[in-house]
Formats: C-alpha cells, sequence, structure tokens
C-alpha cells in the first residue's frame, strides 16, 4: 500500500514537499508500525542507487514497518530545493510524520544514504524525538566541497549516484555540521559503510562514529566486505539489506 504524507502535502514555508508513505499489511488490531523515513539527499537517482533504495523500502515495509520517502522538490518546484535546504524538508516530513494516528509516534527512525546521511544528521540535532538512526555510506560535507573545487555540480551528483542536478545544488552544505549534529542527542545509532566503497572512502563514516562515541552516545560502526557506495554486490546487499531490517524492526517489542 502507498499513501501521501499529510493528505498529499507537508507544508514548508508555504511549499508543500512532496513524499510518499509506504503502510505494511496490518490487521486488524494490530498496534500502529514504527516509520524509517529515508533521506535519499539527490533528487534523482540512478539505476543502481534506485535499486538499492527500493529494495530497502520493500525490505523494511515487508518487515512490518512503514516508510516515508521525499520525492524531490517541491510541488510547485520540482526538484529546485538546494541539498541545504532539504534538512528542512525533512524537519516538516518529520513533523507530518510525528502527527499521523496510524503510526506509532515514538518509533519514527532515520535512514540516510550517501549525501542523505548529512541530512540525516542534521536533522538528528533539531529532534529528540528520533528513535533510532541509520547511516549508509555517510559522505561529508568536507568531501563534497573538495571535489567541487574541479567539479561540476552534475558531475558531483553523477559521481555520487544520481542524475543532473540544479545549478548550485551543492552550495552552503560546508556551513553545516552534520558530525556534530548526530551527536546531539543519546539513541541507538547504526553506521554501515562498505569496505570496497571507491566513491566515499570508509574513513569518512569514521568521522560520525567518532563524533558520537566521544558524546559518549550509542554507536555501531559496521564495514560490509565487499560492499561498494550502493552495496551492489549480492552478498554485501543481502548483509546491508539483514542489518537495516534487524535495526529498525528489533525494537518494535520495546517501545520507548
Amino acid at each position: 500500500m502507498k499513501d501521501t504524507i499529510g493528505g498529499g502535502t507537508v507544508e514548508l514555508d508555504g511549499a508543500p514537499v512532496r513524499g510518499e508513505l509506504h503502510m505494511p499489511e496490518t490487521t486488524e488490531g494490530a498496534p500502529p508500525p514504527g516509520t524509517v523515513m529515508f533521506c535519499a539527499g539527490l533528487p534523482t537517482v540512478g539505476p543502481e542507487t534506485g535499486e538499492l533504495y527500493a529494495q530497502l523500502t520493500g525490505t523494511l515495509v515487508k518487515a512490518g514497518l512503514a516508510v516515508a520517502t521525499m520525492t524531490g522538490g517541491s510541488m510547485t518546484t520540482p526538484q529546485a530545493r538546494l541539498a541545504v535546504e532539504l534538512v528542512d524538508d525533512a524537519a516538516a516530513v518529520f513533523h507530518g510524520l510525528s502527527v499521523r494516528d496510524e503510526l506509532d509516534l515514538d518509533r519514527i527512525g532515520i535512514l540516510g544514504h550517501s549525501l542523505g546521511g548529512i541530512t540525516a544528521s542534521c536533522l538528528a540535532e533539531r529532534t529528540d524525538r528520533i528513535h533510532r538512526i541509520c547511516l549508509l555510506a555517510p559522505i561529508t560535507t568536507h568531501e563534497v566541497s573538495a571535489r567541487l573545487n574541479g567539479e561540476t555540480d552534475d558531475q558531483l551528483a553523477a559521481w555520487l549516484g544520481g542524475d543532473s542536478v540544479p545549478t548550485g545544488f551543492f552550495d552552503g552544505l560546508d556551513a553545516l555540521r552534520p558530525t556534530e549534529n548526530l551527536a546531539a542527542h543519546d539513541r541507538p545509532t547504526l553506521i554501515m559503510h562498505g569496505a570496497a566503497d571507491r566513491i566515499a572512502s570508509p574513513e569518512l563514516s569514521m568521522a560520525y562514529r567518532d563524533a558520537v562515541a566521544t558524546a559518549g552516545h550509542q554507536v555501531e560502526h559496521v564495514l560490509v566486505g565487499l560492499g561498494d557506495h550502493v552495496f551492489a554486490h549480492s552478498a554485501a546487499r543481502g548483509a546491508c539489506l539483514e542489518m537495516v531490517t534487524r535495526f529498525f524492526a528489533e525494537s518494535a517489542g520495546n517501545r520507548r
């Protein structure tokens, strides 16, 4: 089943943010499901990245979780948002989820992949209501800034597994502090990276891990053997799907 967030829109300064809420099959009288809000970070992605996202969504829904996704830009200006503005968009979607009676409001988790790891981490500082958070192959703002010195926006987006982006899409990211933001509140945190990732070095995710660990908060850092940036190898993909699903589903019987 696929629904839309907030009856079709979530308001953000007058601009509706587009999103979809994928609901699991439920039985009458069952408790409301937990939710995973997915932050992709790019307006559109290529086939390999899209396949990962589709499998993540399908596997989480099959495990009994709702999955919320932003679908790129606003209803009035599709795909015109900048990367730095996606944090505001994500905050609006999170608020929209937190007032829906058909969801377990105490079990809303955040999942961010690649550039979406920056969005997810910055959102993590804005509210203590996030139940748990998982980053897959997160990239840092420093790495984005360094690559922009010699590449166009579209080249950088392609490098990250996406399609063309609006001019200036990456502007302003260097003002964000995602590693510090991720560590602002204590909640279960899983950071997973492919050991064979040639796009975002596994060392980048260690910056996130170290920030959370230094704050004395809960964090698990996993390097997946044979895994590239989208965990394309069958064994790596299977491990990724299994660990992410277990991480978000295991709290079903242990609500705060």
